[in-house]
């Protein structure tokens, strides 16, 4: 286990150094760095929601579906029935409110260009059914027309239609992209007073963020599926604009990519060479540094060392390492942990939300893990040359904070099944995404 020498060390001054060994950064707890001056934009004055128009707040909202493009899928709820619904046309939009919605960017970070002229990519037949499905009827049409038109005034200030005979090619982005987005139906909290009270990802119910997660399953393992060319998918989330977000409406995004990045790789390389790195890595903070938040019989949250934000990671316990991999019952535990840090965090923090697993065309197995990020701090400048992180924030101060606060949320009756702290199960092999290998 020599990849876990070294990743904590402690200075005479009181400087801690703490370095991570999947994604190979170094950050540094520095005392006093804290209370530096830190001069920040004033806030909006908090206004009334009553002048607002709740359901059309922004683009995301449900009084403006046509502002965003056609809907892959959605949940809706039925007599207390949940369904995905799939292949909507124009027509049906507005039908009934839907809980999530699936869509694809509007502005992709890569395009539906980039997969037809490196890979001669080409629509499935299922997503040819569903663009024709929606292009059928003149409000698909017309709806369609204005997203494209929108962006050719946004790239180039041209202000030509779009006729019908162009319509049909340059709509592929919107059915066969690989760049989606989860929306929740809404903007601000239901019991939101002001414009202030956001909807976050701790604000939904268990039952809702479920909902949520399994979405995101169903639309990362759609991706695969009709993208051959996608070989690994990532799903992030960055919540309010300090944490990098467009639009402060809630949303989850999957993008597809042909490569698998910097730090799956070292998870790669980190399993390959000890199969049961992560189950030490996880023992080690757990069990040795008494790191341990939360857990349940199907995820543990840790605090995190070595990470560019002060950072608690999620690791699921389950066979199964990729999110669509894990059953029913897997899932649902696995959110729940996941919503108990974003319910202790608050929606008031700006983070990011990072989904970690082994790409599909790796046979080497690693836990299914989910990184939230607090974005409190800011880099300095000094982290590009370094790869040197600066907090103001010990990982035992992060999970005091994250435990009191569960604690505090346990009173009103939330999370109640949750093992907190040093309750938690001590077993130095909790992770059994490495039974796949051995059986």
């Amino acid at each position: 286990m020599k990849f876990l020498l070294n990743l904590i060390e402690r200075c005479p001054d009181g400087t801690i150094k703490y370095r991570n060994p999947f994604s190979g950064t170094e950050c540094w707890y520095t005392p006093g760095r804290r209370h530096r001056p830190v001069h920040t934009e004033g806030t909006s004055v908090p206004q009334l929601l009553k002048k607002v128009d709740v359901e059309g707040y922004c683009t995301f909202c449900p009084k403006n579906y046509f502002y965003t493009t056609p809907e892959k899928s959605r949940v809706i709820n039925i007599e207390n029935f949940l369904q995905i619904q799939r292949m909507l046309t124009a027509n049906q939009i507005f039908a009934q409110p839907a809980l999530f919605r699936r869509i694809s960017n509007l502005f992709e970070i890569i395009s539906i260009d980039y997969w037809k002229k490196n890979y001669s990519y080409s629509l499935t037949s299922q997503q040819i059914k569903m663009k024709e499905n929606y292009l059928s009827s003149e409000l698909g049409r017309e709806h369609v027309r204005s997203l494209l038109e929108h962006i050719t005034r946004r790239s180039s200030q041209q202000k030509a239609r779009i006729e019908d005979s162009a319509l049909y090619e340059l709509a592929d982005g919107f059915f066969g992209g690989a760049h989606d987005l989860i929306l929740p139906q809404f903007h601000f909290r239901p019991d939101a007073v002001t414009d202030h009270d956001l909807y976050s990802t701790g604000e939904m119910t268990a039952f809702e963020h479920h909902i949520y997660t399994v979405l995101t399953i169903d639309a990362l393992s759609d991706i695969y599926e009709q993208n051959r060319f996608v070989r690994f998918a990532g799903v992030y989330t960055n919540w309010r604009r300090d944490a990098g977000a467009t639009l402060e409406h809630l949303h989850r995004q999957i993008l597809g990519l042909d490569f698998w990045g910097y730090s799956i790789g070292r998870c790669v390389r980190q399993v390959s060479a000890n199969p049961e790195v992560f189950n030490d890595y996880v023992n080690y903070l757990k069990n040795q540094h008494n790191l341990a938040i939360c857990e349940n019989d199907y995820a543990v949250a840790v605090a995190d060392i070595g990470q560019p934000f002060s950072t608690v990671a999620v690791f699921s316990k389950s066979s199964g390492c990729r999110p669509f991999e894990h059953t029913h019952r897997e899932v649902e535990g696995f959110s729940e942990i996941l919503l108990s840090i974003h319910a202790a965090l608050g929606s008031g923090e700006a983070c990011n939300e990072e989904w970690y697993y082994p790409p599909r065309d790796s046979d080497c197995f690693f836990p299914w893990f989910v990184l939230i990020k607090w974005r409190k701090n800011r880099h300095a400048g000094i982290e590009g040359t370094t790869r040197l992180y600066i907090d103001t924030y010990r990982p035992e101060e992060i999970r005091d904070m994250m435990i009191d606060r569960l604690h505090l949320l346990r009173t009103s009756g939330k999370f109640n099944s949750l093992l907190i702290g040093k309750n938690g199960i001590r077993e130095k092999r909790s992770l059994k995404y490495n039974s796949k290998k051995s059986s």
